[in-house]
């Protein structure tokens, strides 16, 4: 593990996955690609120019390679495989981008009932699948941080603060994909954190 920066803290994963995994969780995410989207209103999905890929979430429905992949990530963070939301395979092709974006649940959409039962994202593990002949780096603009893609590599990082507060300076975006594509896994594991439980329980008092 490289640390790339200690507080917050960004980890990065040399050969988190083992040979032939990438190209197992490619091949089976291909065909259930769609645009990708973003959380305009609670669970609702919205399409925005900020946000240019496809991508195609995959549960372990018998697959041992993706099972193998939740298990791993559990183990580098402590965090049990059922709190993590179905892997999601992003595809970016040739000027396709993620603009800055926090990872986080914001207490409003926290109190839509599609997050009250499985709470704050916790972590985030980036997984790259391959590495595109140019562009589509990982920036961390308040950070300062500017990560290639490395094939079969993970980043790492807490969502959340040391006081379990969300924290701002995990705003991170992936850069346009110059020339050929770009591959990668988004494991987002979750955790129902005091400050989550009282959002929600604010939000069944006020109704």
């Amino acid at each position: 593990m490289n640390v790339l920066h200690r507080d917050p803290l960004v980890l990065l994963i040399e050969d988190f996955l083992q040979p032939g995994e990438a190209e197992h969780m490619i091949a089976a995410a291909r065909p259930l690609m769609e645009r990708s989207g973003i959380f305009a209103d609670g669970a609702k999905t919205a399409y925005s120019e900020a946000r240019t890929s496809s991508n195609a979430f995959l549960d372990d429905g018998g697959d041992h390679v993706i099972r193998c992949i939740e298990e791993r990530a559990s183990l580098i963070s402590n965090v049990p495989v059922n709190y993590t939301e179905p892997l999601q395979v992003v595809w970016y092709r040739r000027n396709q981008e993620f603009r800055p974006h926090h990872d986080y649940i914001s207490a409003k959409n926290l109190k839509h009932d599609y997050w009250a039962h499985i709470g704050q994202r916790y972590v985030t593990m980036l997984v790259y699948l391959n590495e595109p002949a140019k562009g589509g780096n990982t920036l961390f603009p308040t950070l300062k941080l500017d990560v290639p893609p490395k094939k079969n590599a993970a980043l790492f990082w807490y969502n959340i603060n040391l006081d379990g507060v969300e924290d701002e300076r995990t705003l991170h975006g992936g850069s346009p994909v110059d020339e050929g594509e770009k591959y990668a896994i988004n494991i987002w594991q979750r955790k129902m954190l005091p400050h989550v439980q009282a959002i929600l329980d604010a939000s069944v008092a006020d109704d």
